[in-house]
């Protein structure tokens, strides 16, 4: 009854892990890991996304980052 969902910027692969397991669990650069994500590559747009092309997703992102001035990302 205590179990919560994954929080956003990392997945949660396996049962029984604590918030300081997190730290090993961020999700992968150039994805958004949303809430309740299970692997570190979400592209179903529920769980997460790839980035979006003039945004960049560091590692463990839950948001995107638009590309400077005078930069891009394809």
């Amino acid at each position: 009854a205590d179990c919560l969902p994954c929080t956003a910027g990392h997945y949660c692969d396996e049962m029984g892990l604590t918030l300081a397991d997190l730290s090993n669990k961020e999700c992968f650069e150039g994805f958004i890991c949303l809430t309740g994500s299970d692997i570190p590559n979400p592209k179903d747009g529920i769980k997460g996304k790839l980035c979006e092309p003039g945004h960049y997703c560091s590692q463990g992102s839950s948001t995107v980052t638009q590309c400077p001035a005078g930069s891009y990302e394809p």
